[in-house]
């Protein structure tokens, strides 16, 4: 047992929903502390509802959190992957593919590659050179499975006519819009 007072289904029920808050916003220290008081909430309910648990693992997951909130260096919480390089992060590779798949929507009704980039970055607000390189990128980097799909699909759509095609086009990158990526 552990020295944690018991907790009933209704008040988890209601921490986590706190919680469930926390983890929706944007505040990063508010979902590093939120993190560590569920794991102190999952050690109260664990302990004080199965006989003789052994809490130890949780407890050792706290340590982590305490150790980094201290200034340290993670021990195990971190990622192993080999290779470097920055965090996926799916909204971005969806707009991307947006993008992509705008130039390539154009470029197959009408325009040449150079005209589609050109009113793809005019659109957007950006230069054509950004456009160019993400397209370039997005065509030969490994990207999120769903945004490479997502992109195949948009870029073999067929349209009626070249104002179709536009008109498309223009609801992908307003998707990118509102999306500020």
């Amino acid at each position: 047992m552990d020295f944690n007072p018991p907790i009933s289904a209704a008040e988890l029920k209601n921490e986590f929903d706190k919680l469930k808050e926390v983890f929706l916003g944007t505040d990063s220290q508010a979902k590093y502390d939120a993190a560590s008081n569920m794991m102190v909430l999952m050690s109260r309910v664990l302990s004080n509802h199965i006989q003789s648990l052994d809490v130890y693992p949780i407890t050792m997951v706290l340590a982590e959190y305490e150790r980094i909130f201290e200034g340290g260096e993670a021990e195990f919480l971190k990622s192993y992957k080999n290779e470097g390089g920055r965090p996926i992060v799916p909204l971005h590779h969806m707009h991307a593919a947006s993008i992509v798949a705008s130039v390539d929507i154009l470029a197959k009704n009408g325009y040449s590659v150079a005209a589609a980039i050109r009113f793809v970055a005019s659109e957007l607000g950006r230069k054509a050179s950004q456009i160019d390189t993400l397209r370039s990128n997005f065509n030969r980097r490994h990207k999120n499975p769903d945004a490479e799909e997502f992109k195949r699909v948009q870029s073999n759509l067929e349209f009626f006519s070249e104002v179709d095609a536009k008109k498309h086009v223009l609801a992908l990158l307003q998707m990118v819009k509102f999306g500020k990526a």
